[in-house]
């Protein structure tokens, strides 16, 4: 058997945190400033042991931020973007907990998606 070396931690000043919240749950990506493509780590709310409805609320979307921003803390991130996705309960928590954190925000984006009169939606059900 070969033995492997360990990967050691790349050292990022800033990041980018992509929440997208949605009617069902949370999901915080972290990726770096200069190339948005390089993921650093994310978390969602089924992660942190959430399940069924408890992942859609504000508190999940809070447990998920403290997560990530635990693990941001280890690649030495002082500096963070956050784009906002979506239309969930926690949009407002997640970014009250980031900051709690000690971060210092450069900006916050939202980028919500709501169509204008695009796709049909499904029919409803007949029960």
């Amino acid at each position: 058997m070969s033995v492997s070396k360990k990967k050691s931690k790349k050292l990022v000043k800033s990041a980018v945190f992509t929440i997208s919240t949605t009617s069902n749950n949370t999901l915080i990506t972290v990726t770096d400033y200069s190339n948005s493509q390089n993921s650093i780590c994310w978390s969602s709310a089924g992660i942190c042991g959430l399940k069924g409805t408890k992942k859609s609320t504000p508190f999940a979307s809070q447990i998920v931020a403290k997560n990530i921003a635990t693990k941001a803390l280890d690649f030495g991130i002082k500096e963070i973007y956050i784009i906002l996705k979506g239309v969930g309960k926690g949009r407002h928590s997640c970014v009250k907990a980031l900051q709690s954190f000690g971060f210092k925000v450069l900006g916050i984006e939202e980028k919500i998606s709501l169509p204008h009169n695009g796709c049909r939606p499904p029919k409803r059900r007949k029960l």
